[in-house]
């Protein structure tokens, strides 16, 4: 067989029809497409989920307590979406299997975050 193509494609790359591939069923995310889109979500039944898992944005020497946040869990808590601000004062998370809340700065500081272990 020779190809003028620099890679097989139809048949001479063994890809033929069957009668199985004519009714395909529309994939998963697409099965309740409108009931997502359509009308207000109920928000008395939302579920955030657990808290994310900040703690692999902690320093090896890490030590348990109040204390101003680091800034690779600065970082963290960004990427996660859940970093302080004046619109979220306060967040509550997991640090190394211990509850922290962690807020914004005082005035003229509002881009520290300090930390605070809660029970």
């Amino acid at each position: 067989m020779e190809y003028n193509e620099p890679f097989p494609v139809g048949a001479a790359a063994g890809l033929f029809a069957s009668r199985k591939c004519q009714s395909v069923d529309p994939p998963f995310w697409d099965k309740n497409f409108e009931a997502y889109t359509s009308g207000r979500a109920d928000q008395s039944s939302y579920d955030p989920g657990p808290l994310p898992s900040i703690s692999l944005y902690l320093p090896l020497e890490w030590q348990h307590g109040a204390q101003w946040g680091p800034e690779d869990l600065k970082e963290g808590l960004r990427l996660e979406n859940v970093l302080p601000g004046a619109s979220q004062p306060g967040t509550n998370l997991i640090l190394q299997g211990v509850n922290y809340t962690a807020t914004i700065g005082p005035a003229s500081y509002e881009s520290y975050v300090f930390l605070r272990p809660t029970e």
